[in-house]
């Protein structure tokens, strides 16, 4: 619980005290990682938002690469001789599956555009692949619970009350909060963690939180490429 408690009110603190060598008194990264990741696939049903879990249709109708993916399950159709309907739930079955861990992929992202941006400090990658892991479980809880987790029931509410809210209209909203709130989170972790000046800081933070949609688009391009030949 002390862990959980610093990872959102002192940004950066775990990561620093980790690389500094102090770790008992706190989970390992990968813990701290690995229990956000549990409980977000955990409520996930309940939060009634894909999130992470992209199924089929959404793979084929609602991501920039659609076109072309459309293109391969077609084939792939074809080639297993079934009909969409039993591919698509063999699909939705192998991404349930498969989304959980994958998540690491955005974790070794983060950790990847960490050492680019701190190239110049010639600083291990392991420190970065933790500090991303903080990053990570920070944004599942806050970002994909928090926020899109609670504008998605908050949604089911006023449909339920004959209030319709367009996916693209909360977008319109949800996302810059979104970015806001990594950037700020970002911003403090950085400089608690790496000392660079306010500017500097600010900036990377930036495109750390920048990042995030072009890191979810590749973890879902590669979720889809996973469920489309193990289904």
């Amino acid at each position: 619980f002390r862990t959980c408690r610093l990872l959102f009110t002192r940004p950066g603190f775990l990561t620093a005290e980790y690389l500094r060598g102090c770790r008992r008194p706190y989970l390992h990264p990968f813990q701290v990682f690995f229990i956000a990741n549990l409980i977000y696939f955990l409520l996930l049903p309940y939060i009634g938002w894909s999130g992470l879990r992209t199924t089929l249709a959404i793979q084929t109708h609602m991501m920039s690469y659609s076109k072309f993916a459309s293109h391969l399950v077609a084939e792939r159709i074809a080639a297993k001789g079934v009909t969409l309907e039993q591919f698509s739930h063999s699909f939705d079955h192998v991404v349930d599956v498969q989304a959980r861990s994958l998540v690491l992929v955005m974790v070794l992202l983060y950790a990847v555009l960490i050492a680019v941006l701190q190239s110049r400090k010639r600083q291990f990658f392991g420190e970065h692949l933790v500090f991303s892991l903080h990053f990570a479980a920070f944004w599942l809880t806050a970002i994909m619970i928090g926020i899109y987790g609670a504008f998605s029931l908050a949604f089911q509410i006023f449909r339920h009350y004959g209030i319709i809210i367009r996916q693209f209209q909360s977008d319109d909203f949800i996302f810059p909060l979104s970015i806001l709130v990594m950037v700020s989170y970002a911003f403090v972790a950085w400089r608690n963690v790496y000392r660079d000046s306010i500017p500097m800081a600010l900036l990377k933070a930036s495109v750390l939180a920048a990042f995030f949609h072009y890191a979810l688009d590749i973890y879902r391009f590669i979720l889809f490429l996973i469920a489309l030949y193990v289904s």
